[in-house]
């Protein structure tokens, strides 16, 4: 079964759900395990507080933490280009589970700081790893639905962590820690039992496109490589654009429902309203954009979420802000799984992991840098933030634009970096319509 054939082929959902191969299935349920579990991110700073440290010394280590992200993130794709997938996403799991463990048994705050930036840095490995599986094991024309299908898994762990962890922490403080890491071990036992050994189909994969080598020695010649791709560049920037834009409702936003002297609980049912789009309609949504060019769909993911972002500067009222939410969270959920798979069907030989990463990596730096400077710019310019968020999210269609290939570009690509994982893809039937 050739690629050209697969790629013509996208389905709806239940379709893919049947098809979907025993491997994929084994890394949904590791990631739902995995975002269940994952305690640390919500209640560090309450934990160290509650050990006698300060507010202003928590809220930094929470700080390393995210910084700790975006390195492993990189250094993640580079290990998955190295080891293949399920060896990273084993030693990832694994790691973070014993350093999570260490964190209660440390004293000193350096000591803290330090083990919380190596957990940041070991446990994000793993989500280059998986992506790069995903996309290994799943044929072009069906990634955007089985990203989406992903994102819904990391969405349901993500949204149903913290009330268990609120539950935990009822009881003390440390079983998040030991259920967390519990959590991390799982995954990685479902990793080595589950999951191919990709390491030498991503070899293989390489040879018969002629590369005839490993890619560069080095995770930092490898991501020269990848910016030098211009293209790709111009992408990662339009992402960074728009991942700015988009986490503008953690800090600009809830500045904004108080100046206009909304209660709290309105920001609080906005931000839940843009978690129920995503999570009811992403999926259903994807059912139709996987059929679009990969441009189109990023583009006008990327249009939505500058459109809707910006209309939190007019005096439209409640009913204004539920259409302004209604819009972004639709901009997500039509670029998001193919911003989420393009790094794979853009990457040249040898390198995909690497441009996996430096898609997560985009999205890493705009959630720390968007609430600092989104709470900058509120502090100068009011709600004419939102004027500014236009012209960020202009020029991150822009750029997405210039910077995302066409279709018929990505084809070429494909069919030069087919491997032997195609024959354990999804395989395709008869379309059907669900």
């Amino acid at each position: 079964m050739s690629t050209a054939e697969v790629r013509d082929d996208p389905v709806g959902i239940l379709a893919t759900l049947r098809q979907l191969p025993p491997a994929i299935w084994a890394l949904l349920a590791g990631t739902v395990v995995n975002r269940l579990g994952a305690f640390l991110q919500i209640f560090l700073v309450l934990y160290l507080v509650e050990r006698g440290f300060s507010a202003a010394r928590a809220g930094l280590v929470l700080g390393v933490l995210g910084a700790g992200f975006i390195v492993g993130t990189l250094v993640g794709g580079w290990v998955t280009d190295r080891l293949g997938s399920r060896r990273t996403i084993a030693l990832s799991m694994s790691g973070g589970a014993v350093l999570t463990v260490t964190v209660l048994y440390l004293d000193a705050y350096p000591a803290i700081a330090t083990t919380v930036f190596l957990i940041g840095a070991v446990s994000q490995g793993y989500r280059p790893a998986a992506a790069s599986m995903l996309s290994s094991l799943t044929p072009p024309a069906r990634q955007a639905m089985v990203f989406a299908i992903y994102r819904l898994a990391f969405s349901l762990g993500t949204t149903a962590g913290p009330l268990l962890g609120a539950l935990l922490v009822q009881v003390s403080f440390k079983l998040i820690f030991w259920i967390e890491a519990l959590a991390a071990a799982a995954f990685a036992v479902i990793a080595l039992l589950t999951l191919p050994n990709d390491t030498s189909r991503t070899k293989a994969a390489d040879d018969r496109d002629g590369t005839g080598a490993d890619p560069p020695v080095g995770p930092v010649r490898g991501y020269l490589m990848v910016l030098s791709d211009r293209r790709f560049a111009l992408f990662l920037g339009a992402l960074l654009l728009n991942t700015l834009v988009y986490f503008l409702y953690l800090s600009a936003l809830p500045l904004s429902v108080q100046r206009a002297g909304h209660p709290a609980t309105v920001y609080g049912l906005l931000v839940t309203l843009n978690a129920a789009v995503v999570v009811a309609v992403e999926v259903v949504v994807t059912k139709y954009t996987q059929r679009w060019p990969a441009r189109v769909a990023v583009v006008a993911g990327m249009a939505l979420m500058a459109a809707g972002m910006s209309m939190y500067g007019l005096p439209l009222g409640i009913a204004g802000l539920v259409v302004a939410t209604v819009i972004w969270s639709l901009g997500e959920t039509v670029g998001g799984p193919t911003i989420y798979s393009y790094g794979s069907r853009a990457a040249r030989p040898g390198l995909k992991g690497r441009y996996l990463a430096s898609v997560e990596a985009m999205i890493s730096i705009g959630f720390a840098l968007s609430p600092i400077l989104g709470a900058a710019a509120w502090s100068r310019f009011g709600d004419g933030i939102w004027a500014l968020c236009a012209l960020v999210g202009l020029g991150a269609v822009i750029a997405a634009t210039f910077g995302v290939r066409s279709d018929r570009q990505l084809t070429d690509a494909s069919d030069m970096k087919a491997s032997d994982v195609v024959g354990k893809a999804v395989k395709p039937k008869a379309r059907t319509h669900d």
